[in-house]
This record gives C-alpha cells, sequence and structure tokens, in this order.
C-alpha cells in the first residue's frame, strides 16, 4: 500500500485526462502532474486515495524528448496551464488521442478521429478573470491562494498593462482588497474582455460605488484609447464572480463585432468563446455541414449568435434555450439583422425539443446540439431517437459527456458516425472542443 510521504521511482507511461503523467508502484496508479511520457523521474507520494495516488516530482532523471521550457514564469504555480512544458505538436496529438481513448472508454465507440485543429499558442484568450485575496492574481492549483501576476500569456497583449494601471491606481489610491477569510475588503475580482481593439473593464466590489473611479479611468486612458468601464456590485460570499447589479462608468457599454454577416454586441456578461480563431473555424465548419433545404434546431442556443448564423443559410432555425435574457438577446439580434426564418424558444431544452420535433417531422431537419460540460439531459437524447433527424451536428467541450450521449444515440443503430472532429480551444491546457457529425 502507497503512504503518503513515500518516496518512489517512477516510469512515466502516459498522460491522463487532466495532462499529468501516469506511472505505477505495484500496480497501483500514481498521477504526477507536469511529468512525460518515457520520463524516468523521483517523486514523493503528496496524496493516496482507494484507486490511485497523487505524486509530486522531485528530480527528472531522464527528460523526455518532448519537454520544453514554459514561458511563463508563474507556470507550476498558477493553476491556469498545466501542459506548456510539452511540445506543441505534442499537445495536439495527446488532444487526439484523448478523444479517440474518450470515446472508447465512455461510449465503447471505436473510429476515426481526426486531426486536433491548431490554435495560436499563446496570446489567443480574449477575456480574463483575476480574483482577489489579499493580493490580485491567479489561483494556485486546487487551493485559493492567490498567485500575484503582471501578465498572463495566454491572454491578449492587453492583459499586462490593464494589470500594472490598475495596481498603481489601487495602490496610491490605498483601495483594499478582498479576503476570502476575514470577508473583509472592496475588490473582488478584475474582469476584462476584448474584441477587435476594443475593452471592456469590470471591477467587482462589495460594496455600491468604486472609490476615486476618476483616478482608475485616468490611468486606463493613459493605456488605452477605446474602452469602457463598469463596476459590477457582489456582495455575496460565494464563488459566483459577477452578479446581476452593474453600473456603467465610462466609455464603451458594449463591444461590436460582425462574425459571417451578422453583427452583434456583447457584454461581461454575456458569454463568448474565449478564443476568437477557434470560435470562427467551429462556426465556419458548422455553417458548411448545413444546407438550405434543412431546418435547423439549435439546441443550448445561447444568445442566438450560432442560430443566427446558420438561419442566413438554411430553410428555417429554432433556437432553444433556458435563459430567459439570452432569448431575448437572441430576438434582438435576429431583429436587428433583419432575419425573419428564425424563431428562438425560451424554454429547457429537454421539455421544448421533444414537441418542437413532432411538429417538424415531415421536415429535412438537422439539430445543433451545443450543451454545457454535462452534456444532454436524457430526454433531449430520447427525443432525438424518437424523432430522427437527418443529421446531428454535436458539438462538445466535455469528451466524457459527449461519449456518453453518443453511445446513446448510436444504440438503435440510427445513426453512424461522419466524422470527430477536435479542435484546441484552450492550448497548453488538457481542455478540447470536439465537433461530431451524426448522419441517419
Amino acid at each position: 500500500m502507497i503512504k503518503k510521504n513515500q518516496k518512489a521511482n517512477l516510469d512515466i507511461l502516459s498522460l491522463n485526462n487532466d495532462g499529468y503523467g501516469v506511472g505505477k508502484i505495484d500496480n497501483q496508479v500514481v498521477f504526477v502532474p507536469y511529468s512525460l511520457p518515457s520520463e524516468k523521474i523521483e517523486a514523493t507520494i503528496i496524496n493516496t486515495k482507494n484507486r490511485f495516488a497523487i505524486g509530486k516530482i522531485d528530480k527528472i532523471v531522464i527528460s523526455s524528448t518532448n519537454r520544453v521550457a514554459p514561458l511563463c514564469p508563474y507556470f507550476g504555480k498558477c493553476g491556469g496551464c498545466s501542459l506548456q512544458h510539452l511540445n506543441y505538436s505534442k499537445q495536439l496529438e495527446f488532444k487526439t488521442k484523448l478523444v479517440k481513448d474518450m470515446l472508447k472508454k465512455f461510449g465503447n465507440i471505436e473510429t476515426e478521429v481526426l486531426p486536433c485543429i491548431s490554435s495560436q499558442q499563446w496570446r489567443y484568450r480574449n477575456k480574463i478573470a483575476i480574483p482577489a485575496n489579499s493580493v490580485l492574481g491567479m489561483f494556485r492549483k486546487n487551493s485559493h491562494d492567490i498567485i500575484e501576476i503582471d501578465d498572463c500569456i495566454i491572454t491578449q497583449e492587453w492583459v499586462g498593462p490593464l494589470l500594472r494601471a490598475f495596481n498603481k491606481y489601487i495602490r496610491e489610491k490605498n483601495i483594499p482588497l478582498y479576503n476570502e477569510q476575514t470577508k473583509q475588503g472592496l475588490i473582488k475580482h478584475l474582469v476584462a474582455r476584448s474584441l477587435n481593439n476594443q475593452l471592456l473593464i469590470t471591477v467587482v466590489i462589495t460594496t455600491n460605488n468604486l472609490p476615486n473611479k476618476d483616478k482608475l479611468v485616468e490611468e486606463l486612458t493613459s493605456n488605452f484609447s477605446d474602452f469602457g468601464l463598469n463596476i459590477n456590485i457582489n456582495k455575496l460570499n460565494n464563488n459566483v464572480i459577477l452578479s446581476n447589479s452593474w453600473k456603467h462608468i465610462y466609455g464603451l457599454k458594449e463591444l461590436k463585432s460582425n462574425d459571417f454577416g451578422i453583427s452583434y454586441t456583447i457584454s461581461n456578461a454575456s458569454f463568448m468563446q474565449v478564443n476568437d480563431e477557434i470560435k470562427l473555424a467551429i462556426y465556419e465548419k458548422v455553417l458548411s455541414l448545413i444546407t438550405e433545404k434543412e431546418t435547423v434546431v439549435d439546441a443550448y442556443s445561447g444568445a442566438g449568435l450560432l442560430s443566427a448564423i446558420v438561419s442566413k443559410k438554411a430553410k428555417r432555425c429554432y433556437g432553444i434555450e433556458i435563459i430567459k435574457e439570452a432569448t431575448e438577446n437572441a430576438n434582438y439580434l435576429a431583429k436587428q439583422n433583419n432575419i425573419n426564418n428564425l424563431i428562438n424558444i425560451n424554454g429547457d431544452c429537454g421539455k421544448e425539443l421533444p414537441s418542437l420535433v413532432k411538429r417538424l417531422l415531415n421536415e429535412n431537419v438537422a439539430v445543433i446540439l451545443d450543451p454545457p460540460r454535462k452534456g444532454c439531459s436524457k430526454s433531449v437524447i430520447e427525443s432525438l431517437s424518437l424523432s430522427k433527424p437527418n443529421k446531428i451536428i454535436y458539438i462538445s467541450c466535455s469528451p466524457d459527456t459527449l461519449s456518453r450521449d453518443l453511445k446513446l444515440l448510436l444504440e438503435n443503430n440510427l445513426y453512424k458516425i461522419k466524422f470527430v472532429q477536435p479542435y484546441d480551444m484552450f492550448p497548453n491546457t488538457p481542455h478540447v472542443e470536439t465537433i461530431v457529425l451524426l448522419e441517419r
């Protein structure tokens, strides 16, 4: 039995779903963060469970040829990235294999998986949420301790100047940062998002007003030409970053953009993929799979951007979204873009999809599934199995729930997989997006 604080010499055999190296002691699995396959390491066991243990590298005895020097000075401390030490081409291979392995493990599906489509490895994130716990920075892995940072090299270039300007403001005006232990302090988070060289900045605070806000505007103005500043008032002691209480302070109120002929606006409260390059690649792929003769149902449609894009090509489109404000935004988006063949439905996808597909039984239907990480509800899968749309396009952010859902969709032999395509939405992390096309 492996014991905590035990020393061990390990041969690293593979990477697990989280990108941890996998070794064994007497046939018991040991996961070791920041280790790589083919490496020999000396490690200390820092945690033990019934079925596995967690180790920490003490020394790399034989290093992998795929190991590279991480560019970030906070790598191994900050919990944001866990694969910077792995050559980027090998990161892509890892994600391709991860999807293939998860399909086999959770879905009993053996199929070809296309090579993961790459992204810009650095400076790809268009959004960051920086927490405060006495200092401003990023969480240590698996903790709420904060590593103070002055840049984040997977976030676009504006993040360094933003942090410097904001830190100057809080130092000069003695603005207290929130402390999780004492529940005291003013500033809980700094949130920012960029689009087309526009920047929206949100300061999350525990009171109704931000002191000396003119000084903050002055510092920001000296660094950015096209930005907006607002505050979000969050007095609750929980892990939710944003509340529903907002105040606009200065400049832009929203960001404006245009994708595939659809003009839209977003705020810091809106959902948008953090990687513009891969977002556009996924939307382009989905659009290429739709024909002018199809009626498209966009399940889990959010604020309706993909629905609007698809409606420009499809015969007709329906969007289903449970959050009322998102449906209202989707309706506004359709109106602003003069879209007349899109109907947005506010409700639970598990309840609305079955009744909708019954009404569309005589039509050539394609369904887009883009569920949250937990995957599709049982009722959604059942409604698809009963209604038998001609085509299902599944966009997934979780290979294990994707595999579970595909297993259910394939079990009656109604569908076949046409392709499985991973996308690297989050370079330097183990996360992967995937598109799967199912056809009758």
